[in-house]
């Protein structure tokens, strides 16, 4: 939000300073039109500070500044200023006098000459970088505050700007001081002047924000779409919905389709909403078809008992193998495949232009059991979605979006969307924050409420009733705290477009964080072999830690020969004598007679122990489902994981798009909702195993992971292959497309979609043209690596492995690859499809967490 003023005056011979706005306090909130320096209303009645302008800080306005700006004396009458008031604080401001609390307005002020000047700061690392710019202002610093001599000069003093840069050693505090004396009064329009129309000269607030969810309507993710005809009715017919018939005098009975569509309730909880009005269920033509006739389209709930179908449905089963309970009839029994109440119909006309919007509609009185149930995690049946019979010799098949397709031009989300419209509860606190007891720094203190009312809820958390920074959610997290922390209290204030309840008073008391001092050693969380060597164990723990070789003992002989710290506090790692590989060993902390450690300790000195375990009332504090002073683990295959250096790809139907740049992610399969006879879609992987060289006698095998980055459930399972790239074009980079080895964006700012490529842009793959790498023995090694089944519908996380199991390809790959002087030309990864009609695309993450990375099994050099 802004606070906008325009100057009165041009007064060149006063002094530039800084503009500051606060929220005046509540106990001033009754000020008038009449107020004066002295008094806030026409009845004469003091500021709550005195007779001082309401200029006293945290009695007259809360001294936290809202917003500052820089006024510049020399400029010209009629300069425009903004006091800009960031969200975090400007949120709570809105959603309190939108709603009828108490609105007691801003204070608008500057420091009087010669007291101080409002600063610009940057931090990086420990320093702390001032700038400020007024003549004759100084920085003074005082180690000691209760040493009034005790102020020294850091900078500033005789020029204008300054910029003083602060070490962060040891605590001083700072002033910012002038020499005094000047005016820097400065005069504003306080109305509109009519006869300057295109000028508002007034004070006004301008607020900037994001629209929220029109109250009431709660908007279901689709979940499931399923799919079949009759005259094929094993056929799988993807993602694409058909509803309708095709009717002939010899099958007056017609040749249906069937569509069941299924929705997502888990973000409605129960007790979010006081009751269900109704269900809207939005399709959207993908066709236009004069040759067809209209009908009534007409919605059902499926039967629980077809609650099992999935998206390998088809006209004759719910699922790839059982059947729909009615047989092979679509899903279309009244009274068994569904039930034979009509939920919702409307009338359609096949006639009507692409991009058509129907809504079906279910009343509140058959929606709110649905709801209820669904949101609630019962069977999720579904829906089934036909229309009525077209009449013999007639067709009204009508062909629907089944996804929401962001190449067309359509202004609307072409999917199917079920919106739920409830009446929102009163506002109210469902589950209230809860006391919590921590371990002096060392785990964090997260309080949480769960309440209701009208979306979107805003909330608001205090500690001893001072409001907490960027504190706008449901969940405060205090991180690690210590004892001055202890006993401290903490509400909540949760509010909505009806009004605000305190937690505190809806549940009786504020929370409490009760912190305990830390006289607990350090717990084990686990071990593991590390590096290539098979003579390093890593080791992690609950907290920062210490420890001597002679703290540790490992199973079968193997000695401890050192311990190094790592850069997690947490973790420790352990060098030994070599184990053996695919072996299972115990570490074990080894004690006194008294249980306590010899030699592993926290950063504090408590030493481990078989006695640190802690609970309190039923919570486990300490040692959380870890073993204390001992742990198994198993030493892996020798093994090597990296990610990858270079990731490319793109899509055949534009040429010059990389999906890893402009979308973010990888795509490969099949597309079939692209107007285009090839709708591919490629990733190439390359990946440094430089490291490995020397270190094996031959390779078991590598992995190629990949991670799915999303569902794409209306999408089918397929098969994806990988080559190895030709040595021609191993010169390919991170910005490859699927036409392009390497591009560069023209200097004119084409985005790469279309095909005006300039001369030396596009470095193309050896088969030439819109190719993506894709000719055999030209473009890629013939020899197919690996394969692995894909299946769009997984959810984020699913992980795919492309493995080569041949040791002698293995080996060859790795002896080629490891060593920095040859070529490294990577991995190409495809996916084609059965037919033109059905899209095998799956999406996954390009890199980071979940980004592709290479697992090597080898057997390790003597």
């Amino acid at each position: 939000a802004a606070i906008r003023l325009k100057s009165l005056e041009y007064k060149p011979e006063r002094l530039d300073f800084a503009l500051m706005a606060y929220r005046m306090s509540s106990a001033n909130a009754g000020w008038d039109d009449y107020a004066s320096f002295g008094s806030r209303d026409f009845d004469g009645n003091p500021w709550a500070g005195g007779l001082n302008g309401a200029l006293l800080p945290g009695v007259d306005y809360v001294d936290q500044l809202l917003g500052s700006v820089s006024i510049d004396t020399a400029n010209p009458a009629l300069t425009q200023y903004d006091l800009v008031i960031p969200g975090a604080l400007a949120q709570p401001l809105i959603h309190r006098w939108s709603t009828g609390g108490v609105n007691e307005g801003f204070l608008i002020r500057a420091n009087p000459p010669g007291e101080g000047v409002a600063l610009t700061y940057s931090v990086a690392d420990s320093e702390m970088t001032l700038q400020w710019a007024a003549p004759g202002f100084a920085l003074f610093q005082n180690p000691d505050l209760s040493n009034s001599d005790g102020w020294t000069v850091v900078g500033g003093g005789d020029k204008s700007p300054v910029m003083v840069t602060i070490p962060g050693t040891g605590n001083k505090f700072y002033t910012l001081q002038g020499p005094g004396g000047g005016d820097n009064r400065f005069a504003i329009h306080s109305d509109d002047n009519l006869d300057t129309e295109d000028i508002i000269e007034a004070p006004h607030f301008i607020v900037n924000y994001t629209p929220g969810t029109p109250p009431g309507d709660i908007k279901v993710p689709l979940m499931n779409v399923a799919t079949g005809v009759q005259w094929a009715p094993d056929y799988v017919h993807g993602e694409v919905p058909v509803v309708g018939a095709t009717e002939g005098e010899n099958k007056p009975d017609g040749l249906w389709t069937s569509t069941q569509l299924r929705f997502n309730f888990d973000e409605i909880k129960p007790g979010s909403y006081e009751s269900v009005n109704s269900m809207t269920l939005k399709v959207t033509t993908r066709e236009s078809k004069s040759d067809r006739v209209g009908g009534e389209l007409q919605l059902y709930q499926l039967a629980p008992r077809n609650a099992g179908w999935n998206n390998g449905a088809s006209y004759a089963y719910q699922t790839g193998t059982d059947a729909w309970l009615g047989g092979e009839n679509g899903a279309r029994v009244p009274g068994v495949d569904h039930f034979a109440q009509l939920l919702a119909s409307t009338p359609f006309e096949n006639a009507a232009p692409v991009g058509t919007v129907y809504e079906l509609v279910i009343p509140g009185e058959l929606a709110q059991p649905l709801v209820d149930r669904w949101a609630r995690g019962g069977p999720n049946e579904g829906f089934l979605i036909t229309t009525t019979a077209p009449g013999v010799d007639n067709d009204n098949r009508l062909v629907l979006f089944g996804e929401d397709d962001p190449k067309t031009p359509l202004p609307v989300d072409e999917g199917p969307q079920l919106f739920v419209n409830v009446t929102p509860p009163g506002l109210s606190i469902i589950d209230c924050p809860q006391n919590i007891t921590v371990i002096d720094g060392e785990q964090d203190a997260m309080f949480q409420v769960v309440a209701a009312g009208v979306p979107p809820l805003g909330y608001r958390w205090f500690r001893e009733g001072a409001f907490i920074l960027e504190s706008w959610t449901r969940i405060v997290n205090i991180p690690a705290p210590t004892m001055h922390d202890d006993q401290s209290t903490y509400v909540v204030e949760v509010h909505d477009s009806t009004g605000l309840i305190m937690s505190d008073e809806k549940c009786g008391a504020p929370v409490v964080l009760t912190v305990l001092e830390d006289v607990y050693g350090p717990c084990l969380l686990q071990a593991k072999g590390a590096g290539l060597t098979f003579d390093q164990i890593s080791v992690k723990f609950d907290e920062g830690v210490e420890a001597s070789p002679e703290g540790f003992a490992l199973s079968g002989g193997v000695k401890i020969l050192d311990v190094q710290m790592t850069t997690d506090p947490k973790e420790l790692l352990l060098l030994t004598s070599v184990m053996e590989k695919k072996t299972e060993y115990t570490l074990t902390i080894v004690t006194d007679d008294t249980g306590e450690a010899i030699g592993v300790w926290d950063l504090k000195g408590n030493l481990a122990s078989d006695h640190n375990t802690l609970i309190i009332d039923g919570v486990e504090l300490k040692c959380v489902g870890a073993e204390t002073l001992s742990t198994t683990f198993t030493t892996q295959a020798a093994g090597y994981i990296a990610a990858a250096t270079d990731v490319g790809g793109g899509a055949d139907w534009a040429c010059y798009f990389s999906n890893r740049i402009d979308e973010r992610d990888i795509v490969i399969g099949f597309s079939a909702t692209q107007a285009v006879s090839d709708g591919m879609q490629t990733a190439m992987l390359r990946f440094d195993v430089t490291p490995l060289r020397g270190k094996y006698d031959k390779i078991n095998s590598i992995t190629v992971q990949l991670t799915s980055l999303v569902a794409r459930p209306q999408r089918d399972n397929w098969v994806m292959y990988m080559h190895r790239l030709s040595e021609a074009n191993a010169d390919w980079d991170g910005t490859a497309t699927h036409a392009c080895k390497s591009f560069i964006k023209d200097p004119e700012g084409h985005d790469g979609r279309g095909v005006d490529i300039r001369n030396g842009i596009c470095t193309r793959w050896v088969g030439g043209a819109c190719t993506g790498a894709l000719v055999p023995g030209v473009d890629y090694v013939d020899e197919l690596l690996a394969t692995v089944e894909t299946v769009p519908s997984s959810p984020r996380g699913k992980k795919f492995d492309l493995v080569i199991n041949d040791s002698d390809v293995a080996t060859k790959l790795i002896d080629d690859w490891s060593n920095p002087d040859n070529l490294n030309e990577g991995f190409l990864l495809w996916s084609d499809s059965p037919d033109s009609l059905t899209d095998t695309r799956g999406t996954y993450i390009p890199d980071g967490e979940g980004g592709p990375i290479i697992i090597i099994d080898f057997d390790p050099a003597e």
